[in-house]
């Protein structure tokens, strides 16, 4: 690099610093004045929040009877973390949502759930004996506790630290609902006062930074990124690779999972019976396929906590995650994650139309008449940054057919999101710039940029939708 080059760069770095402070001026001025208005919003007589404590906010104290009449004191919670829900008794979605709450109870080992029913006595009584509860239930007769939540709509819910603190809020309506607020990070404590260092200070570091920055960093990240780029490319080439192996011992593709539905076990995931195929024999030796997951968790820990760089995207920081857990499995158990999931297909129905489409069911080449070349088989989705989601030896879903946890489908089309957070396990996506990269059913690896048309995506996660489909 010449010196005139360096000496431009120097140049148009101090520029841009100059610039951005003017503008961070600014910023700062409007953020002040939003921060009055909003204030001055807050103090107003007669304005009434009906959306629920804000995240951040320490969750009010309340003790009410519950359905035997014994005092339950929300204080008891404190120490775990909590989803309060608030419910009434002729509520229709209220009665929907109570097989999954009882779910959460006897199977999540961080989070209790405790509801507050509005209803007479006699009336929770009923609503009781009608949806089987496992969970406690506080009853009020009023809108009293509702009204310190701010709540006057039914089913919603709180996640509460284990300090009292409120982590997330919102309206439950279904299983995506409540997998999406059990996976709300914890909300950073906002950051009040002024910055105590001088202009001169600030001008100084960032003009250093910013010529280092840009004399350096772009350099050292575009080659990082390519050589993690390639990477994850061979990582799926190799994950399709070992399916077609599969499929010619076994003449189909394998099933998402297996499960007994009468005694609800198996979940060994599809990755799981691959294992010899990504020359992990030694590992799957250790595994037995037949008996339940879920019963022997503690036997199998040492093997399911395993992290294979195979399934591994280089560029996802949270791939590296193990979750562990020993309140619901004597002993303990572990899980470590995948990066890359199987397509089920183009839209949220079960049986889908994909390669990995439903519980019990395997899929042939045979039978993908839209060309192996034009169907997606697997493809990229970052691990979840609380490591509950997307172990890849087992897993339910968030709907009980493994959506979320080794496969997805593209109904919710190809964006960005965010790695710091659990908002987006239900679509694929990746930690790479611009899009995310797809194995196809003959063992090709594309890159698909986010900009893609949504039909064309659709088109690709069908195996036998007659769709044309031309470049992607």
């Amino acid at each position: 690099m010449s010196i005139a080059t360096i000496t431009a760069f120097a140049l148009l770095s101090v520029l841009l610093v100059l610039v951005g402070f003017v503008l961070l001026g600014v910023l700062r001025s409007m953020t002040l004045l939003a921060w009055r208005l909003e204030q001055l919003e807050a103090t107003t007589p007669g304005r009434l929040n009906r959306n629920g404590l804000a995240p951040g906010t320490p969750a009010p104290e309340f003790t009410l009877p519950d359905l035997a009449g014994k005092p339950l004191s929300f204080d008891a919670t404190i120490g775990r973390k909590t989803l309060l829900v608030f419910v009434q008794s002729r509520c229709g979605p209220c009665h929907d949502i109570v097989p999954e709450l009882n779910r959460i109870q006897r199977r999540r080992r961080d989070v209790q759930v405790l509801a507050v029913m509005h209803a007479a006595p006699d009336e929770a009584q009923t609503w009781a004996a009608e949806t089987g509860p496992e969970f406690s239930v506080a009853v009020q007769e009023d809108w009293s506790i509702s009204k310190r939540y701010e709540v006057f709509a039914t089913p919603f819910a709180f996640l509460v630290d284990e300090r009292g603190e409120v982590l997330a809020k919102g309206v439950l309506t279904s299983r995506q609902h409540i997998g999406l607020l059990l996976s709300a990070p914890a909300r950073r404590a906002s950051q009040n006062g002024r910055s105590g260092f001088t202009l001169i200070e600030l001008l100084v570091v960032a003009g250093v930074i910013a010529i280092l920055l840009a004399l350096l960093l772009p350099a050292v990240q575009y080659a990082r990124e390519a050589a993690r780029w390639t990477q994850c490319r061979g990582n799926l080439r190799q994950i399709a690779l070992a399916l077609h192996n599969y499929h010619n011992r076994h003449g189909s593709f394998p099933p998402q999972t297996v499960v007994a539905w009468k005694s609800d076990t198996g979940w060994w995931s599809w990755i799981a019976r691959i294992l010899p195929e990504l020359e992990e024999r030694a590992l799957w030796e250790h595994l037995d396929l037949r008996e339940d997951v879920w019963s022997n968790c503690h036997k199998y820990k040492p093997y399911t906590s395993a992290r294979l760089s195979v399934l591994q995207c280089p560029s996802d920081p949270n791939s590296d995650g193990v979750f562990e857990s020993s309140d619901a499995c004597p002993g303990g158990e572990a899980y470590a994650l995948t990066s890359y999931l199987g397509c089920r297909g183009s839209t949220r129905q079960i049986p889908d139309n994909g390669v990995f489409p439903a519980v019990n069911r395997t899929v042939r080449l045979a039978d993908i008449r839209d060309g192996t070349s034009q169907v997606i088989l697997l493809g990229e989705r970052p691990a979840d940054p609380d490591a509950y989601w997307g172990w890849w030896a087992a897993g339910i879903g968030l709907d009980g057919h493994g959506l979320g946890d080794y496969v997805l489908d593209v109904s919710e089309g190809l964006d960005a999101g965010d790695l710091t957070s659990g908002s987006d396990l239900l679509h694929y996506w990746s930690a790479h710039p611009g899009g995310a990269h797809f194995a196809m059913c003959d063992g090709s690896v594309r890159f698909l940029s986010y900009s893609m048309d949504e039909e064309t995506l659709r088109a690709l996660g069908s195996r036998h939708g007659g769709e044309v489909v031309g470049e992607f």
